[in-house]
């Protein structure tokens, strides 16, 4: 099964295009389309962000169903102030498939 919107991972090459402090909201959102979510904070802040997600899974259903499952996701945050980069966060999560 598929889930959560775009499906297509954040790259390297486009994360090195983000300059913190320089990058705006507007180049984030040409450069990755637009998020999933957007958040924001009492503080004046926003978070775009951009997720992806696959879950796997083979069972053979008998007496007992046997099987295996796995999957991997992807979320790429990007904290931004007054419209401009000040960080982001990439987490990544891939189990494969787990006997």
């Amino acid at each position: 099964m598929i889930f959560h919107g775009k499906m297509t991972r954040v790259k390297q090459s486009q994360i090195e295009q983000i300059q913190i402090g320089t990058t705006t909201r507007e180049e984030i959102i040409k450069l990755l389309g637009k998020p999933q979510q957007f958040m924001y904070k009492p503080d004046g802040s926003e978070a775009l962000v951009y997720m992806i997600g696959v879950e796997r899974s083979f069972a053979i259903p008998f007496l007992l169903t046997i099987g295996r499952a796995g999957g991997s996701s992807q979320i790429f945050k990007v904290i931004l102030k007054d419209g401009v980069v000040v960080d982001y966060e990439l987490t990544t999560d891939d189990r494969g498939i787990i006997p």
